[in-house]
């Protein structure tokens, strides 16, 4: 064979090698990118299994907080039954719905009536009734473990407390067999098998017995690895060996895991698994190596076609790296965007296309309740006035039509109560994604509004001191003269002269000026308290015979529900005395003739002495309830009371560490209560700040 001929035939050769070379290389990183792909894709398909099914239970919670509603709204036991059959009929999951009281006794059992005739709800009974004791009794939504039933394993009940005064719940018995099914078919392949685990590391019909036997695990490291991510509610992937994959029920080599968790509500969470045998992922390798092959066997006659397949499986890979660094790049900005809204200090919700909450930040899940994830933007708001929910749809509507920021006008909105505030912006996306359309932002002015009632309280102040200041320099002189010469010519004209009264009038009214002027210097300048232990009944009974004339006079009755002994509380007498007389005065002047005012004492939990002063007069209105506490505010006809006895009194309580507030409702009268330290907690105090001044 000619030497040319040779040199050809060792290029040929050494250019396979080469190329046979470079294409085992291209081989090996194809498959890390198959790897990574197939991962990927397998986390992909059961973290959409499992959004579903977090769908699916929370329909359940949602179905359950209807029935409660519908058993606290219904008038009868026979309307309360057809509203829950109704709901039973609805939904083939919900077996058995009871009624709870507030003494844990069972008001009325339903049971889905397309059961068969047999089925009877006696082996649940126990689990119903200590689910609902459990939620009556934390006021909460609660959830028993999984229990077994006639032929059908799958059960759970789920209860919900009822929103009355006395209490009770409304438990909901579930077949959870249905409730499954996107996490059963997120397996690609038939061969691959789906492992679920309950709220708690409960293990569930999906999840094999090996799970719950420590020792099985001890020898399989990585399956024990992949329990312990799943009980801690994590998410990720993983590989396995066949061993391991072979405990789990599933067949075949190099093993591959994915793992996330399913949110319950209240519930807590679920954790799954979908487990699949390496069979897709050789099938694609298998590819890649025909193309080596094929390219080595062919290459003397393929070169050119070698070199364009390398220079396409270079494209290709970069292609996925690509594509890879887009989804991370992706991922890191939804990250960061979700961190930014979640920490951003004023509150903000996501709508979805069907303007229901699709997601809530930190701040905003201090405002909103738990359940109103997923539902109506009513249900974020159970205690706002229809108005105020009005509103904030209208700013939503017209952002949605505008594409552009809308704010509510007007005073802000009252979202969680009468005394909360919202200043309220409807923000629409500039690209909608199906689950988040719109966000809403609140923002909590409450605070706002708080100090800006106290500045003026501040300002208000100020200007009674300087007030009574001048009132006290320029009027005190001058009334001590004119009542000095009123009784002079009084005393001169004598009893029996036709002008006599008069004088007398003069220095009535006088008195009453000088009453109120030491009022205001009482108010403007208030006396540091001599605190000392004090004895709260000798003072409550000196009150009582201080104005029991008063009381008399006006056909009111005085009582004092004072148990004996009581602990002594920390005061100062004359200024205790005080606050109790212009209190109790302040109820006696409120009450009808016939009416009756209670002054009652007894210790909290909180070392302190709870006084209430009780009348059953005629109340205060609501509007009018801030402002009593305020200088010179009183609902009593002019020259009848000069509006400082309850802010004096409120002045006196809290200069002592108490506090003071009350509740009235009109036509049915006013209770004033007062927390006053007890003598040894305010020692206890005193001995604490000492100690680390």
């Amino acid at each position: 064979m000619p030497r040319g001929t040779w040199l050809t035939v060792a290029a040929v050769l050494a250019i396979a090698i080469a190329v046979a070379g470079l294409g085992l290389h291209v081989a090996r990183r194809d498959r890390a990118t198959l790897v990574a792909t197939f991962t990927e894709a397998q986390l992909a398909r059961l973290r959409a299994a499992a959004s579903e099914t977090e769908k699916h239970l929370a329909v359940s919670w949602h179905d359950l907080e209807l029935a409660t509603r519908l058993v606290d709204a219904a008038s009868s036991t026979d309307e309360r039954r057809r509203e829950l059959r109704a709901l039973l009929s609805h939904t083939n999951e919900y077996h058995v719905v009871e009624v709870f009281d507030g003494s844990g006794r069972a008001e009325l059992t339903v049971v889905d009536p397309e059961l068969a005739d047999d089925w009877s709800p006696a082996p649940f009974q126990k689990v119903l009734e200590r689910t609902a004791l459990r939620a009556a009794a934390t006021r909460a939504p609660a959830a028993s473990s999984l229990v077994s039933g006639p032929g059908v394993p799958w059960y759970r009940v789920i209860a919900a407390p009822r929103q009355r005064p006395e209490g009770g719940a409304v438990a909901l018995l579930v077949d959870l067999a249905d409730c499954f099914d996107d996490l059963r078919f997120a397996a690609s392949d038939r061969a691959g098998r789906i492992v679920l685990i309950g709220p708690g590391g409960a293990p569930t019909p999906l999840a094999p017995p090996a799970l719950a036997d420590p020792d099985a695990l001890r020898d399989l490291p990585r399956l024990a690895a992949l329990v312990a991510a799943l009980k801690a509610g994590e998410t990720g992937t993983a590989a396995l060996s066949s061993r391991e994959a072979s405990a789990l029920g599933v067949a075949g080599g190099e093993p591959r895991a994915a793992y996330t968790s399913v949110r319950d509500g209240p519930a807590g969470r679920w954790s799954a698994a979908v487990v699949e045998p390496g069979e897709l992922l050789r099938a694609q390798e298998r590819v890649v190596s025909l193309q080596a092959l094929s390219l080595a066997a062919f290459l003397a006659v393929a070169f050119a076609l070698t070199g364009a397949y390398l220079v396409l499986s270079g494209r290709r890979a970069s292609a996925v790296q690509l594509r890879l660094r887009e989804a991370e790049q992706l991922a890191h900005l939804r990250e960061k965007s979700e961190k930014i809204l979640d920490n951003v200090p004023v509150a903000v919700l996501a709508l979805d296309a069907g303007d229901r909450i699709s997601a809530v930040n930190r701040e905003a899940r201090r405002t909103v309740p738990a359940s109103a994830l997923g539902g109506a933007l009513e249900a974020a708001f159970p205690d706002a006035a229809p108005d105020a929910v009005q509103a904030l749809r209208a700013a939503i509507a017209e952002a949605q039509r505008t594409r552009a920021v809308r704010s509510v006008g007007g005073p802000p909105l009252a979202l969680a109560g009468l005394d909360s505030c919202f200043a309220v912006h409807a923000v629409p996306l500039e690209h909608p994604l199906p689950d988040v359309r719109l966000l809403v932002v609140l923002i909590d002015l409450s605070a706002q509004r708080t100090l800006t009632s106290h500045l003026v309280r501040a300002e208000k102040l100020a200007t009674v001191g300087v007030l009574a200041a001048g009132i006290a320099h320029e009027i005190g002189t001058p009334l001590a003269v004119v009542r000095g010469r009123a009784e002079r010519i009084s005393e001169k004209l004598g009893a029996a002269h036709p002008q006599g009264e008069d004088g007398r009038t003069i220095v009535d009214e006088i008195d009453r000026i000088s009453r109120t002027v030491r009022e205001l210097l009482d108010y403007s300048r208030p006396t540091a308290p001599n605190t000392a232990p004090v004895a709260f009944e000798g003072v409550a009974r000196m009150v009582l015979e201080l104005l029991s004339l008063e009381a008399r006079a006006r056909g009111v009755s005085l009582r004092v529900e004072v148990p004996e002994p009581l602990p002594p509380i920390a005061a100062d007498p004359d200024q205790l005395r005080q606050v109790l007389v212009n209190v109790a005065l302040n109820a006696i002047h409120a009450c009808f003739r016939g009416g009756s005012v209670t002054l009652r004492a007894a210790p909290d939990r909180a070392g302190r002495l709870a006084i209430e002063v009780e009348d059953d007069g005629a109340g205060i209105p609501e509007e009018l309830r801030p402002r009593v506490f305020d200088p010179f505010f009183t609902t009593k006809k002019r020259g009848e009371g000069t509006g400082l006895g309850l802010t004096i009194a409120a002045q006196l309580v809290r200069a002592h560490g108490g506090e003071i507030d009350l509740e009235s409702a009109v036509g049915r009268g006013t209770r004033v209560r007062i927390a006053w330290p007890l003598a040894a907690a305010a020692a206890a105090a005193a001995e604490r700040e000492e100690l680390h001044g």
